[in-house]
């Protein structure tokens, strides 16, 4: 079993959703996508799915927000679930119509990585950093830390086959954010990387020009102009 420090930092969070979705009058609903893969004492923790806005939205339109890939970075976790609470808030600035109205649903992974944020530590339960556990070779990737396969004892070890958080989030992707057929808008947010603030778009694993350019360079546009303080670009190499 985890620690009882563990199990209650874990705990926080889990009190946050939840109140977050009562305090949504059912604009915010709540399931269970997976748990997480054990830690070596064996503690799993839940991996949560929220859906905000009307159901008959997702049917329109939806976006996906994923957060806590990295369970050192509770910083992206409690802005993703800040934003949620500022798009329902008739009272906030960042209050969206558009959402009240039914006209997309989002749907948020805010931990994607429970037994890291629980743990305080970047990779999973299984020293994998979720962030380089996937199936495919990026292409040129940094030396170590691009990704490694030589030990979890090691920061950025990518693990030898897809982890049970990477799987999850897979089948998200297969089931819900892809079943409509069109392109899909999807935010990952990470926090503490160096002095500058990044928006990237893919690929992470390539160098090669994104299909549908224009469009992330036409949201990158926009984005400019009222987030000049960060760097938009695509990211063109596995070392995030």
């Amino acid at each position: 079993m985890g620690t009882t420090k563990e199990i209650l930092r874990f705990d926080r969070w889990e009190r946050r959703l939840v109140r977050l979705v009562r305090r949504s009058d059912g604009m915010v609903r709540i399931r269970q996508l997976d748990f997480s893969s054990p830690t070596r004492d064996g503690q799993r923790y839940p991996i949560y799915l929220l859906e905000i806005g009307k159901s008959s939205a997702f049917k329109r339109h939806a976006v996906s927000i994923v957060s806590g890939v990295h369970g050192l970075e509770t910083i992206g976790i409690r802005i993703h679930l800040d934003m949620i609470k500022c798009f329902l808030n008739p009272k906030s600035s960042h209050f969206s119509q558009a959402l009240a109205e039914g006209k997309f649903g989002i749907y948020s992974l805010p931990i994607l990585n429970p037994a890291g944020v629980a743990r305080e530590t970047r990779a999973n339960g299984r020293g994998v950093d979720l962030n380089r556990n996937s199936g495919i070779d990026a292409e040129g990737a940094l030396p170590f830390f691009g990704g490694h396969r030589l030990s979890p004892a090691l920061p950025y070890y990518r693990g030898r086959a897809l982890e049970r958080e990477s799987r999850a989030l897979y089948r998200f992707l297969r089931e819900y954010a892809w079943k409509s057929g069109r392109l899909h808008t999807a935010l990952d947010i990470h926090s503490g990387y160096g002095a500058q603030n990044y928006l990237w778009w893919p690929y992470s694993y390539s160098k090669r020009r994104v299909p549908h350019a224009s469009v992330f360079q036409h949201m990158a546009a926009e984005l400019a102009d009222r987030h000049p303080l960060y760097r938009i670009e695509q990211i063109g190499r596995a070392h995030v």
